[in-house]
């Protein structure tokens, strides 16, 4: 399902976001995956597009593992309140836009209880502007992000396939810090 949640057309201020659009992702697996949560016969996502005034495009990602349906639950807190709030910033660097958005819209959340789904929400936007300011730049998402240039990558245990104590008790310690 793909989603333009808003357009802002007439933006005047340079790279200013003025498109933003959502692809809510649902995928039926046959048997599973087992989470830690519960079994998980439906995969759900939530990507979402930014594009600017000067037409560079950044994506993001929000978290929809559980609930099922949680992708709409985020796609319509984007629709609105989130949507309407990021056109209204005043431009500014790609790292100010989360802690303003968290500021303007706190009294909500906390009205409302929805931490956990305003944070990924959040966090999807902050990806997407990060994104977006690479690509304007000419550099990886990485170099941005202050990283050198790295030869080796820590590993960690994904311990949510384990569906048993004796799995999770025999998984390897490999990559534990």
């Amino acid at each position: 399902m793909k989603t333009v949640l808003m357009d802002q057309p007439g933006a005047t201020s340079a790279h200013s976001i003025d498109r933003i659009e959502a692809y809510a992702l649902a995928c039926a697996v046959e048997g599973g995956p087992v989470s830690t949560l519960a079994l998980m016969p439906v995969r759900t996502g939530l990507l979402i597009k930014l594009t600017s005034t000067d037409g560079a495009a950044g994506w993001g990602e929000a978290w929809c593992n559980y609930p099922p349906k949680g992708n709409l639950n985020k796609l319509g807190l984007l629709e609105d309140p989130i949507a309407p709030t990021l056109f209204d910033l005043p431009r500014s660097g790609w790292d100010a836009v989360r802690p303003t958005l968290e500021n303007r819209l706190h009294r909500m959340v906390v009205h409302t209880g929805e931490f956990g789904p305003f944070a990924h929400c959040f966090a999807a936007i902050d990806m997407a502007m990060a994104d977006l300011a690479a690509r304007r730049d000419g550099i990886s998402l990485a170099t941005l992000l202050g990283a050198g240039q790295a030869t080796k990558a820590r590993v960690y245990a994904r311990l949510a396939r384990y569906t048993r104590r004796r799995q999770f008790a025999n998984a390897p310690a490999r990559g534990r810090p």
